[in-house]
Order: C-alpha cells, then sequence, then structure tokens
C-alpha cells in the first residue's frame, strides 16, 4: 500500500470518530485515552493469543480483543463520569473501528511486541494535533468554550465569542463538523502536494 492510500485511511479512520462524536474537548480527551488504550492492551493480548492461536483465528482474535476492550473503557469511562459516558458512549465503539484500521494499515509480520507498540503510537502521536485541533475548534465555534471531562460535570472555560455564533445551531452540529474536516483534510493533502512538488524540483536542480 502506497502512502496517500495509508493516508487516506488514516484520514478515515479519524473522521470516524470525530464527525459523529460530541463537539467538546472534553469529548475528545476522553476518545483520544480510548484509542491509547485499546491500541496499548489490545496489542499485549494479541501476542499472548497469537501463541495459542492458528492464522485463521488470529485476525478474528484481534476483532474481538478490540471490541472487548471498548466494552472495558467504555465501562471505566461510566465509573469516572457517567455524565462523560452520555457523551461518548457511542463514539467509543466507533473508536474500535479506527484502531482496527490503524492495525490493517501498520501490520507487519515478525516484530516485536515493542516494535509493533512503537510503530502505533508514533502513528497516534502523528496526528494528535488534528484530532485536538478539530475538537478544540467545534467546541469554540459551537459554545464558545474549551472543555474539559470532570467527574460530576464538564469543566467549562468560556471565551470570547463574537456575536455572529450566538444562538446558532449550525456550528454544533454533524454537518459543521463534516465541513470543518473537509477543509482541513483538503488543506493537509494540498500542502503535501505542494511540498511534494518543490521537492521534485529541488531534486531536479540538484542533477543539473
Amino acid at each position: 500500500m502506497n502512502e496517500k492510500n495509508k493516508r487516506q485511511l488514516y484520514i478515515f479512520a479519524t473522521a470516524l470518530i470525530l464527525i459523529p462524536a460530541a463537539g467538546r474537548l472534553a469529548s475528545g480527551i476522553i476518545l483520544y485515552l480510548g484509542i491509547v488504550f485499546i491500541c496499548l492492551f489490545g496489542t499485549l493480548l494479541q501476542y499472548l493469543f497469537e501463541i495459542f492461536a492458528s492464522n485463521y483465528a488470529k485476525s478474528i482474535y484481534s476483532i474481538v480483543i478490540i471490541i472487548f476492550l471498548s466494552s472495558i473503557f467504555n465501562q471505566l469511562v461510566k465509573l469516572f463520569s457517567p455524565l462523560m459516558n452520555l457523551y461518548t458512549d457511542f463514539s467509543i465503539y466507533l473508536v474500535s473501528f479506527s484502531v482496527l484500521i490503524i492495525k490493517f494499515v501498520t501490520l507487519k509480520s515478525d516484530e516485536t511486541i515493542a516494535e509493533s507498540l512503537s510503530r502505533k503510537f508514533l502513528l497516534i502521536l502523528k496526528y494528535t494535533p488534528l484530532f485536538f485541533l478539530i475538537f478544540i475548534l467545534r467546541d469554540y465555534f459551537g459554545y464558545g468554550t474549551i472543555t474539559f471531562p470532570g467527574l460530576s460535570k464538564i469543566i467549562e472555560i468560556n471565551l470570547p465569542y463574537p456575536n455572529i455564533f450566538r444562538n446558532t445551531f449550525f456550528y454544533g452540529s454533524i454537518p459543521f463538523a463534516v465541513i470543518l474536516i473537509a477543509i482541513i483534510m483538503a488543506s493537509i493533502e494540498r500542502g503535501i502536494r505542494i511540498k511534494n512538488y518543490f521537492s521534485l524540483k529541488s531534486k531536479e536542480k540538484d542533477k543539473k
């Protein structure tokens, strides 16, 4: 799989979480922790089961493990903050599909647990700024706040908020999330093409 196709799969995996999720940074923090939790323990359990599993059973075990860990993490969120669980309940299960995509794209045979974890977490870190940027923008444009998860309530920090955004449902809605993500993704893709163009020109100049 070439880099462009991999990048498109990463973008799809990210959008799968971002679009239906509640547009609050507090939700984004919980979902990000869910990705880290499932990737970490999913990889460890996968290597444990592979010792006993046949090649056919390995892929089935991977899916079962990831869904099982999603359920465990969902229960942990419910214990930590029932209110936050209302915001993230459905989206946590979408995280499991995103982790499956990450697993598929980063899959390599004959590697150690440390190597597998290193590659997965480097990929997660690479897309972390984009992940949180979209949640921050949705939180601000939709509600004029930056939020953080709390035990009994969402912790809100009110920010200066232009009147043009007030009393408007659109900025907190899924259609706005789709438009925002599309603009950011298109800008990233355009930036990569420009970078590749100048890199190619530079190589051609060096050959001369």
